[in-house]
């Protein structure tokens, strides 16, 4: 039987958990909000965050979970989130006993261990670790910026924000910016990404912005940098006449990760892009081939012609 453990930390995760968003809204930093409920728990930063996370993956497995029913070390739960990660059946057969302390730590480990040895899969998975985080990161990031921000950095003044709290079966945006009670923005949080390319991630998110137009007038995209991704995205923009050299209403913001403050990417970036980036280099990306059905004669079909002189201002 695994040894008595100080089971506080779930108590100090759900308090500090239901008081970061009031705390982001009022423009206090994330990393200020963990530090005073760090302190208050006699823990360090870097572990509080640790605590947040098995706190929320408890949460996320158990419906109405008492913080009595939690006698295992914050330890546990965070070893357990990793291997439900590469086995999420077998992590939730180890949950009751994790819960109830039956299951030690160092068991938890010998079984993570052999896990990332046995199945073949578990190295690209935790491979996948670092993106994840960035991931993570940068969404969280954008609530307190965009907090920050408020609904005038959007084109809403008078407007308010609200947060994608429950998942759904399409891609929804993260953020809704609302305006006399009527969507005005959709707000999405991107980073990038290593499974695809640059261009075909692009074009999804493209194809992503204009399906959302049907129901909201203006799409924003938030990069933590104008990264690849970004940078044809903005370039496609400027073909499809989206971007605020035409009709205005696909916007790009980059966060800058230091002082969490949005930056609008301007009308002059955007038409460099759209000349230089992607129309110059990558034009062939915007083809498509084919052969006629009864001849078998192959054609080649530009979709998207490079402009034939520099965009102007």
């Amino acid at each position: 039987m695994g040894r008595k453990i100080n089971t506080a930390w779930f108590g100090h995760y759900r308090v500090a958990e239901q008081a970061l968003p009031a705390c982001l809204a009022a423009g206090e930093h994330r990393a200020d909000v963990i530090a005073r409920h760090a302190h208050a728990a006699g823990l360090k930063d870097a572990s509080f965050v640790r605590v947040m996370k098995a706190g929320r993956y408890l949460d996320s497995e158990c419906h109405e979970l008492s913080p009595d029913a939690v006698r295992c070390s914050y330890m546990q739960a965070d070893l357990l989130e990793k291997i439900s990660r590469i086995n999420k059946a077998l992590a939730a057969e180890q949950l009751p006993g994790v819960l109830s302390n039956t299951v030690s730590l160092d068991e938890l480990k010998a079984l993570y261990a052999s896990l990332r040895e046995q199945d073949l899969t578990a190295k690209s998975i935790i491979s996948r670790d670092d993106a994840r985080r960035l991931t993570t990161s940068h969404e969280r990031n954008c609530t307190q910026a965009i907090a920050r921000a408020g609904a005038a950095f959007f084109g809403a003044p008078k407007g308010q924000i609200l947060r994608q709290t429950k998942g759904t079966e399409f891609v929804a945006p993260h953020y809704l910016v609302m305006d006399k009670e009527r969507p005005h923005a959709a707000v999405i949080a991107r980073v990038g990404g290593r499974s695809k390319s640059a261009t075909a991630m692009a074009f999804e998110l493209l194809y992503l912005a204009l399906a959302l137009r049907n129901w909201v007038p203006n799409i924003w995209f938030v990069f933590p940098e104008i990264n690849p991704v970004a940078a044809k995205l903005a370039a496609l923009s400027v073909a499809l006449k989206a971007s605020p050299k035409d009709q205005n209403w696909l916007h790009i913001a980059e966060l800058e990760p230091t002082s969490l403050e949005l930056k609008v990417l301007k009308r002059g970036r955007y038409l460099a892009l759209g000349m230089h980036e992607t129309f110059h280099h990558l034009a062939q990306d915007f083809g498509w081939d084919g052969k006629d059905l009864k001849t078998g004669q192959e054609c080649s079909i530009t979709l998207i012609k490079p402009p034939e002189k520099p965009l102007g201002g």
